[in-house]
């Protein structure tokens, strides 16, 4: 079988733009900006992302528990599990811990689809994430409530267009 195709993904139009993105601003910044990557390092954008990264990470953690405590791989200590979930404490706790993961995950894409970008490489950085979150086949919350009904991809596109647009002479 041929190895070719093995690393070959779609590439998506975010993976795209972010790219072209990366090249149009590092062929315009003068020799002084080579300090720019620890800048970018030290952009507010750069935490958005570790914090969504950390919440996602979270959900998952926290569902694989759930799923081992309602299958009974997860050691529980010896504790009285009780004689249902409804009186389960280790199972009530697991299903605690997953309902808080799965209400920040949320919280965080959107921070991300609403971020304030302080420049290209901010813009250039955000895009190549929200790239890798959708190669990986995951999907972006639902709108809240009291947000008009904005699906999470035109609040995030919006948002882009008007940073670009402040960043245009």
């Amino acid at each position: 079988m041929s190895m070719v195709g093995a690393g070959c993904r779609k590439i998506s139009r975010r993976a795209t733009i972010a790219a072209t993105l990366g090249a149009c601003v590092s062929a315009r910044l003068p020799r002084r900006a080579v300090g720019a990557a620890a800048a970018a390092a030290a952009d507010p954008i750069m935490e958005l992302i570790a914090t969504h990264r950390a919440a996602g990470a979270a959900v998952e953690a926290a569902a694989r528990h759930l799923c081992d405590v309602e299958g009974g791989a997860a050691d529980d200590g010896g504790q009285d599990r009780g004689t249902g979930a409804d009186d389960d404490p280790f199972f009530l706790a697991a299903l605690a811990a997953f309902d808080a993961a799965d209400e920040a995950e949320p919280r965080a894409a959107w921070a991300l689809a609403r971020a304030r970008l302080t420049g290209p490489a901010a813009a250039a950085a955000l895009l190549r994430y929200v790239a890798d979150v959708e190669a990986d086949d995951r999907e972006w919350p639902a709108a809240p409530d009291g947000d008009g009904g904005r699906n999470w991809a035109a609040t995030f596109h919006r948002n882009l267009a008007a940073a670009f647009d402040a960043m245009t002479p």
